[in-house]
């Protein structure tokens, strides 16, 4: 009988060219640990003619990811025992001529030549830190190069013993080298291994673990009553394992010629384990473009607890992606997964009668990882649609975990045109005790302050800012003459989640979230630098229903040179960053730019982009100023189902920093505070967010009129709209005619996977007003078809949207909305027995 087990719920150089800022806040004062070098060996036959010895010359290259290769050490036949000296030698060269003796020759004609005279090679790097890499072995007969293999699962240690469960799954690869430079090999011709048991007769367990080659020269090259394996099935299972022992496994692979692969050693074709008995189940993970959970445990819990649900809300009208995988405990391995739709019962188990069948269990499988289901149509009020998703997931011990997602389905109303959320966190009023209207203390620190930033997005203008003499007017606001309504998220709240049926009210968003502020951990209920919104929903085991509304249609613009940091930030793996500029790359063990994450999915920043500031850069539109860039755009693209003009080149062609030509200085401000980015004027840079290896996105979309209706055509759907230059700026893209780095800041995705959505790496109030009313403009009013200064059909009460030290209004008819702590609690459908 089966044991269900359920989870509770739970750049390759500093940037120091950049006006010697160079690296990012957090990551300043950072030690990174230094990482060891890899070596890479090939090989080329000199001499193979004499039976008394053979010459082969050895080529090796080196590599450090952080800093450089000094030197290598090689040796020939090192010592294989524990502890004992291995005599390298030290070299600068990167290849050597090496000449081996043959002992026991075996003839060449022989259909199986099994010589036992061999020879092995060993090279490994050291780096400028004295770290130095894995040695790389090779073995070499009279007649050829050796086969290699290696265990990959589990992973086989050297000092420590591996930790297995009494159902093991082993599995390894082999080479065969078919020429004797190294450079062709194919699969071995088959495999030999056995598993010995700690205590059994004739089994020398401290002989062989401290001098593996011990191992080979008692077995070797006979093999006798080892058990054998063609190429295809390079894997065994093992059940049954006496908990508390421990066993030996060994493997070896034969080649073509007859030889075996005779390097024995503990890191490669030698496994120790230690059984111990099976506890809990797998640990499963579920996520899609808008969350990601992980259960805490694959533990046992009483099965009517509504809390290990994981509530998602979904968009209605598409399909349903829920992706998954699951860790099985220490020592055993995923077997199977399956997966069921609102069920009657979770022990039903009736057979599917079809593919859309959802709702009974669909069959065993361990490669299927995902399911889709869908569309839903989703209703009105308070209601919505729900459901039940649950998915098994089981190891080769017979644990199976269960996952559950329970899920309401809501259609947006996108009954409003535009909402502006302001998720910034910079600094509030400062008060003057007793408060009245001209005891507000000035502003101070940075520009801008949350009131000041208010006054440059959202302000009338024309109005005498406070305490000022008389005649000094506010400017207008770089938003005014739009219909929209804001939401700020400093709300209090420990949980900031803004509900999909609110954000399902618009159908644009501008969402802004500053660099400093993607950074903060502190409990979103902070009263002082609480976490920014976008940062909690993008966290583990929490949903970014900013993401859900894109998946709805919705189009979003992302700015403030944080909003990619905020998204990515939880997910962030140290050792991607580089030369400690915080960097989110697609590449590496750990990715932690991948599937599931905002940034890849719907901004489609897919391979890598870094977080930076602050720093001097100048940024230009795509064709501007330097042609030899080379980022051409195509005359007509996708957008919303149709081939149309963007009209890019109603862009401004630069985003300048603010002069006191361009902008005045606003009260209580000095240059240095107000003019950043402006080097003639402020010791302060900009922060920006930017794509740091190439990111080309193509998609199959509907061919344009006169084609066929049914034909389709390939289309780049992700533009680049402006770059961003700099003196000693990292090339990683391109490079302009006068040797500067540039890299792309700022994007429209246009294809079919979700709604446009425009990203901005930049802070739209580092720059001349104009020019954020350029941008503005074009954003809202040419890819969004939003109207200017139009007529309003309703009156809409005005409401300031922050008391402010400058004077602060809307810009027109806003309404500042104030979500719901949580979303609302809605009845559920029955739920199926859980046993």
């Amino acid at each position: 009988m089966r044991t269900r087990t359920i989870a509770p719920v739970l750049v390759l150089a500093a940037l120091v060219g950049l006006g010697g800022a160079g690296c990012s806040r957090q990551l300043r004062n950072t030690v990174v640990p230094n990482l060891p070098p890899t070596v890479r060996l090939t090989h080329a036959p000199i001499d193979t003619t004499s039976e008394a010895f053979y010459v082969y010359r050895m080529n090796w290259v080196g590599y450090d990811p952080d800093g450089r290769v000094t030197r290598f050490e090689y040796v020939v036949d090192p010592p294989v025992a524990t502890g004992a000296v291995i005599p390298w030698v030290s070299t600068t060269r990167t290849e050597q001529d090496i000449t081996f003796t043959v002992t026991s020759p075996a003839s060449l004609h022989t259909p199986q030549p099994r010589c036992q005279s061999f020879h092995v090679f060993a090279i490994r790097a050291v780096d400028n830190q004295g770290a130095v890499s894995e040695p790389v072995k090779r073995a070499f007969y009279s007649f050829g190069v050796a086969p290699v293999v290696q265990i990959l699962e589990p992973t086989p240690q050297t000092l420590l013993v591996t930790r297995v469960t009494p159902a093991v799954r082993i599995v390894w690869t082999g080479k065969d080298f078919v020429d004797p430079y190294g450079y062709a090999f194919d699969d071995p011709l088959y495999y030999k291994y056995t598993l010995f048991k700690r205590g059994n007769p004739g089994v020398h367990w401290d002989a062989w673990t401290q001098d593996p080659d011990s191992l080979r020269r008692e077995v070797a090259p006979e093999f006798a009553g080892w058990d054998s394996t063609g190429p295809d099935s390079a894997e065994v299972r093992y059940a049954n394992l006496t908990p508390g022992s421990e066993y030996l496994f060994v493997v070896v692979a034969i080649g073509r010629s007859g030889a075996y692969s005779p390097i024995f050693d503990l890191r490669s074709n030698m496994l120790r384990m230690r059984v111990d008995a099976p506890w809990g189940g797998p640990q499963i993970t579920l996520f899609n473009s808008f969350f990601s959970y992980t259960y805490v445990s694959g533990g046992v819990a009483a099965p009517t607890d509504p809390s290990w649900a994981i509530p998602l809300q979904v968009p209605a009208g598409q399909p349903l992606t829920l992706n998954w995988y699951a860790t099985p405990p220490p020592g055993s391995s995923m077997e199977r997964y399956r997966w069921v739709l609102d069920p009657r019962s979770l022990d039903d188990e009736t057979p599917r009668s079809g593919q859309n069948d959802w709702y009974h269990w669909s069959p065993w499988s361990l490669s299927q990882t995902s399911a889709t289901i869908g569309p839903f149509a989703g209703a009105g009020g308070d209601t919505g649609e729900v459901h039940d998703f649950f998915l098994e997931a089981e190891d080769t011990n017979g644990q199976v975990s269960l996952g559950w997602v329970h899920f309401h389905v809501y259609r947006p109303a996108f009954a409003r045109d535009l909402l502006i959320v302001n998720d910034t966190r910079f600094n509030a009023d400062q008060i003057v005790s007793p408060a009245t209207p001209d005891t507000l203390r000035p502003p101070f620190g940075a520009w801008p302050t949350r009131a000041e930033l208010d006054t440059f997005l959202f302000a009338v203008g024309g109005v005498r800012w406070r305490m000022t003499p008389p005649g000094w007017l506010s400017p207008p606001g770089i938003f005014r003459g739009y219909r929209f309504d804001t939401l700020g998220t400093r709300q209090g709240q420990a949980n900031p989640t803004i509900p999909l049926d609110v954000l399902g009210q618009y159908r644009q968003i501008v969402w802004m979230t500053d660099l400093q502020g993607s950074d903060l951990g502190n409990s979103p209920a902070s009263a002082t630098l609480p976490m920014t919104t976008l940062r909690y929903m993008s966290s583990p085991n929490r949903q970014n229903t900013l993401a859900t509304w894109v998946s709805q249609g919705g189009r979003l613009w992302a700015l403030g040179s944080g909003f990619g940091n905020a998204t990515n930030g939880p997910w962030n793996n140290p050792g991607n960053d580089a030369n400690q500029v915080r960097t989110y790359s697609s590449n590496g063990v750990r990715p932690d730019l991948a599937p599931g994450r905002f940034m890849y999915d719907l901004a489609h920043w897919r391979t890598e982009f870094r977080v930076l500031g602050p720093v001097f850069v100048r940024f230009a539109r795509y064709d501007q100023p330097d042609p030899t860039v080379g980022y051409p755009q195509p005359a007509l693209c996708w957008k919303g189902g149709t081939f149309r003009d963007p009209a890019y080149t109603l862009l401004p062609t630069a985003l300048s920093p603010r002069d006191p030509v361009t902008d005045p200085l606003w009260p209580y401000r000095t240059p240095t505070d107000f003019y950043i980015g402006n080097r003639t004027y402020s010791t302060r840079g900009v922060n920006l967010e930017f794509i740091s290896q190439e990111n080309h996105v193509r998609e199959q979309v509907p061919a344009p009129p006169p084609a066929n209706p049914d034909s389709t055509v390939e289309v780049a759907t992700l533009d680049s709209l402006y770059l961003a230059y700099g003196p000693g700026y990292p090339s990683q893209m391109n490079q302009s005619s006068t040797g500067d780095g540039v890299n792309v800041t700022m994007t429209c995705y246009h294809g079919l996977e979700n709604a446009p959505l425009v990203f901005s790496g930049t802070s739209i109030w580092d720059f001349r007003r104009q020019h954020c009313v350029a941008l503005v403009d074009f954003v809202l009013g040419r890819l969004w078809n939003l109207p200017k200064n139009a007529p309003y059909a309703s009156r809409v009460e005005r409401t300031h949207v922050q008391q402010a030290v400058p004077d602060v209004r809307s810009a027109g008819p806003s309404r500042q909305v104030h979500p719901s702590p949580e979303p609302a609690r809605v009845p559920r459908s029955p739920r199926p027995a859980v046993k």
